[in-house]
């Protein structure tokens, strides 16, 4: 009996040995299809985000552009009135904006507050990274959701 239950561990673990052997491995495929999707725009709309449970599509006015750009290891944008700048990294299907700076412009109180409620949960974050099958992407962690196209 003992040799049984023996026999069945160590088939456990060779299981489990052998799948984290093939996970480096899809987790590079995806990075690299990631890294490759975000840097093949010159510019990116941001559609919508969602933060604790409330949803905001933004228009595309002119005058307030809600847009982000990557670049190889470097992220810009405009949230409605002020540019962004940072460095990103991508690991597996994590995104992390770091070292995120903006320009401090005074806009429409509406817009600065959506700003505001965009830099909280985006820059200097980490959040996971899906490519739809539209080829939107949806960046998102727990409380947050931000769709770009």
């Amino acid at each position: 009996m003992r040799g049984v239950i023996l026999a069945g561990i160590l088939g456990i673990a060779v299981l489990f040995v052998g799948c984290s052997s093939k996970n480096p491995e899809a987790k590079e495929v995806a990075q690299d299809l990631i890294k490759k999707t975000l840097e093949s725009k010159k510019e990116w709309k941001i559609h919508s985000f969602k933060l604790k449970g409330s949803t905001e599509v933004l228009a595309f006015e002119k005058e307030y552009q809600f847009v982000i750009n990557f670049k190889p290891q470097e992220v810009v944008g405009l949230l409605g009135c002020n540019n962004f700048f940072g460095s990103y990294t991508i690991k597996g299907d994590k995104l992390k904006i770091s070292n995120a700076g903006m320009t401090r412009k005074m806009c429409e109180r509406r817009i600065m507050e959506l700003e505001s409620k965009l830099t909280q949960s985006f820059l200097n974050s980490e959040n996971r990274v899906e490519i739809l099958d539209d080829g939107k992407i949806l960046i998102f962690s727990d409380e947050f959701y931000l769709l770009i196209q």
